[in-house]
C-alpha cells in the first residue's frame, strides 16, 4: 500500500469517531483523483472550506435523484475532520458490459486527491473498500457537481499501486473528459450541477435557483467553498456542452417512444418512420404531366418511377412528344445558351476598375458572365485608378491582410478571401513550444480557455463585393466569426453566449483581447498587437466593409459622426483622398475597461464565413 496515503488516512483517522458497519471480505482499491472547482493551484492541494467551516455532511449526500443510493455511509461523530474535501461516490462496474452497475460505495476525497471510506472490519485504512470478489472491474467517480469520469480500461482489484484519474490516459476518453488545472495535473470538469453526465443549460438553470445561497452545502457550489456565486458561474462558463461518456450519463426516464417522447405512445411505421403514417398512395402518371390516374394506384414507402401522389388527370393517355420543360405537346425549347425556355444571350457591361459597376458604354453578349464583366450598367466613371488598387485590381487595404494567412483574389464581382485561422502574432494561447508563445501576463493559465491556437487545422472563406453597399436596414450579428481580422485570425461579437455577456469570461482574454474556442482563436477587444488608439486597419466585416482602430485617419481623432455600428463615410488611408464607408472601434469604454471591437449592427449585407 502506497505509504503516503497510509500516513496521511492515519492523520486524520484519530479525529474521526465511527459507526461500525458489518462487513465480509474486502478487496481493496488505492484512486487519486481532483476536483476542478475545489482545485488550489497555488498549493497544489484542493481546498478543504467545506469541513472546516462545518458544513460537510456526516452522512453519505447521495441518497436522492439522479442517484437514489441508499448507503448507510457515516461518521459517528458531530462532524467531519478537517483535511476532507467532499463527498464522491465510487462505482464498480462489469468489465464485460460496463452498462452493468456491480457495487456502489460512498466516501471522501481529501485535500491531496486521494479518496478514503470508513474503515470496516477485515478493511485497510486510507483507501476505498469494496465487498466484492478480487478480479477486473471499471471504475466510475461522481460528484455532486462535477462532470463523472470512468478508467479507460477495466482495472484490476485489489490494485497494487495508485489507480490515479488525474492521468487522462487512465479515463475513457482521455484528455477531452478532464480538465487540464496544474500543468499536467487534471481535474474533473466543474458545472454538471445536476449530475446528469452532460454540461448543459439544464446545469445552468439550476445554478441560477441556487445564486447567492451562501454558508450551506449546495450542489451549485462548483467551488467547494459554501457560497453560490458568480465564482462559480465561472467555472460552468467555459465548461458547457461538455458531455461525460455514454456509462457515466444518468437517464431519469424510464422508456423513451422513437420521438424521444418519455412514456410517449410513438412507434417506427412499416416504413421505418418515426410516427410516420405508413405506406402511401400512389397515382400512376403514364402521360408524365405530373397528375396521376385515379384508377391505376399502389402502396408504397417512397414513390415509385412513374408515380404521383394526385389523382387529379382526366386523361392520362401517354403524350407523343415533350418540351423541354416535360409538358406534353408544348413548346419551350432550349435557348442559343442550352437553357430551357431560356432568354438566350444576355448583355454585360465592362467594369474596368474592379468597383461592381458596369460601364454602359462597353458591352457584350454572353451566356455567363465573362471576366472583366457585370450585369449592370450604372457606373460614372470606369477609369481604372493604378494608385488605388493592387495588382491584382484589389482595394489597398487587402495589402494589409497578413500574406502568410491569406489569400485574396477576385471572383466575378466578389472579393474572395480565404485564410488558415492562425494570428501572426504572440500569445499566450499558442502551445508553449511554439516560437510565438509568451507567457500570459492580463490573464493566468489558471483563467485561460481550453484549447491552444495550433489545436485549429481548418480555414475560414469570406465572399463579399467588390464594392458593398448599405443596407436597406441593419441586421444584427449572431455568435461565431461576424469578420476576419488583417492577422489571419476572425473577430467575434460582444457576447460569450447566447444572452451571455462578454463580462463573464473577460478573465480568460489575452493582452489582444482574445481567447479559444469553440472552434479557434478570436478576437473581442481591440487588438493591441497592431493597434491601440489608432487609425490601424482592423480587418473586415462579413457585410464587406473595413473595420479600422478608434481613431479616423483624415481627421486624426476620434471620429464624432459614428452612426450606432461606428460607422460613417470619409476618406482612409486606403482610398486616395476618396470617402468610402467603413466601421471604427467605438471610443467607448466597455464596463470601464475595454474597447469592444464590433457591439453593433451590420450596415450592410452579411455574407456567411464558412
Amino acid at each position: 500500500m502506497n505509504k503516503k496515503i497510509l500516513i496521511y488516512y492515519l492523520s486524520i483517522l484519530a479525529a474521526i469517531v465511527l459507526v461500525p458497519i458489518n462487513s465480509t471480505a474486502q478487496v481493496a482499491a488505492e484512486l487519486g483523483v481532483a476536483l476542478e472547482g475545489a482545485y488550489n493551484i497555488n498549493a497544489g492541494l484542493m481546498n478543504v472550506t467545506l469541513s472546516q467551516n462545518g458544513l460537510l455532511p456526516t452522512a453519505q449526500p447521495f441518497n436522492t435523484e439522479p442517484w437514489d443510493y441508499a448507503g448507510t455511509e457515516a461518521f459517528g461523530g458531530p462532524n467531519p475532520p478537517p483535511g476532507l474535501v467532499d463527498w464522491v461516490l465510487v462505482e464498480l462496474r462489469d468489465a464485460n458490459d460496463p452498462s452493468v452497475t456491480v457495487t456502489q460505495k460512498a466516501g471522501y476525497i481529501v485535500d491531496a486527491g486521494f479518496i478514503i471510506d470508513l474503515p470496516e472490519p477485515g478493511s485497510q485504512p486510507g483507501i476505498m473498500n469494496f465487498n466484492v470478489a478480487a478480479g477486473d472491474y471499471y471504475i466510475i467517480i461522481r460528484s455532486r457537481n462535477h462532470l463523472a469520469i470512468m478508467s479507460a480500461n477495466p482495472v484490476t482489484l485489489p490494485t497494487t499501486n495508485l489507480y490515479d484519474f488525474r492521468d487522462p490516459a487512465n479515463v475513457m476518453g482521455g484528455a477531452a473528459q478532464m480538465v487540464d488545472v496544474d500543468n499536467g495535473t487534471y481535474a474533473m470538469y466543474a458545472g454538471d450541477v445536476n449530475s446528469d453526465g452532460v454540461i448543459t443549460v439544464a446545469d445552468f438553470n439550476a445554478w441560477v435557483v441556487q445564486s447567492s445561497a451562501i454558508n450551506t452545502y449546495i450542489d451549485g457550489d462548483l467551488n467547494a467553498d459554501g457560497n453560490v456565486t458568480v465564482a462559480d458561474f465561472n467555472l460552468y462558463v467555459p465548461n458547457a456542452s461538455r458531455i461525460g461518456v455514454p456509462p457515466v450519463r444518468y437517464q431519469s426516464c424510464p422508456s423513451y417512444d422513437c420521438l424521444g417522447v418519455c412514456g410517449g405512445t410513438a412507434t417506427t411505421d412499416v416504413c421505418g418512420v418515426c410516427n410516420g403514417p405508413g405506406q402511401l398512395t400512389w397515382y400512376e402518371d403514364a402521360d408524365f404531366d405530373g397528375l396521376g390516374n385515379a384508377s391505376v394506384s399502389t402502396q408504397a414507402c417512397t414513390q415509385p418511377t412513374g408515380y404521383v401522389a394526385n389523382s387529379l388527370d382526366a386523361d392520362d393517355t401517354p403524350c407523343a412528344s415533350y418540351d423541354c420543360l416535360g409538358v406534353c405537346d408544348g413548346t419551350a425549347v432550349a435557348d442559343v445558351c442550352g437553357v430551357c425556355n431560356g432568354p438566350g444571350q444576355l448583355t454585360w457591361y465592362e467594369d474596368a476598375d474592379s468597383d461592381g459597376l458596369g460601364n454602359a458604354s462597353v458591352s457584350t453578349q454572353a451566356c455567363t458572365q465573362p471576366t472583366g464583366y457585370v450585369a449592370n450598367n450604372t457606373d460614372t466613371d470606369d477609369t481604372v485608378s493604378a494608385a488605388c488598387e493592387t495588382a491584382d485590381g484589389l482595394h489597398l487595404a487587402f495589402a494589409e491582410f497578413d500574406p502568410g494567412s491569406y489569400n485574396i483574389y477576385i471572383s466575378g464581382s466578389n472579393v474572395v478571401l480565404e485564410t488558415d485561422g492562425l494570428p501572426n502574432h504572440e500569445s499566450p494561447y499558442w502551445s508553449t513550444t511554439h516560437p510565438l508563445y509568451i507567457a500570459p501576463t492580463v490573464t493566468s493559465t489558471a483563467q485561460m480557455a481550453p484549447g491552444d491556437i495550433d489545436d485549429f487545422n481548418g480555414s475560414y472563406t469570406l465572399s463579399v463585393p467588390v464594392a458593398p453597399a448599405l443596407a436597406a436596414s441593419p441586421s444584427s450579428t449572431g455568435l461565431g466569426a461576424i469578420g476576419l481580422a488583417v492577422s489571419g485570425s476572425v473577430i467575434y461579437n460582444d457576447e460569450e453566449g447566447p444572452g451571455v455577456p462578454l463580462d463573464s469570461a473577460a478573465g480568460s482574454l489575452d493582452f489582444n483581447g482574445a481567447h479559444t474556442g469553440p472552434q479557434s482563436y478570436h478576437y473581442h477587444l481591440e487588438p493591441t498587437a497592431w493597434s491601440e488608439d489608432d487609425d490601424a486597419l482592423i480587418g473586415i466585416m462579413s457585410d464587406g466593409f473595413f473595420l479600422y482602430g478608434r481613431k479616423c485617419n483624415s481627421t486624426g481623432t476620434y471620429p464624432t459622426d459614428l452612426d450606432a455600428s461606428g460607422g460613417h463615410t470619409s476618406s482612409t488611408q486606403h482610398t486616395c483622398g476618396q470617402s468610402e464607408y467603413h466601421y471604427h472601434i467605438q471610443n467607448e469604454l466597455y464596463i470601464g475597461l475595454y474597447y469592444i471591437l464590433f457591439p453593433g449592427d451590420y450596415q450592410g449585407t452579411p455574407n456567411n464565413i464558412n
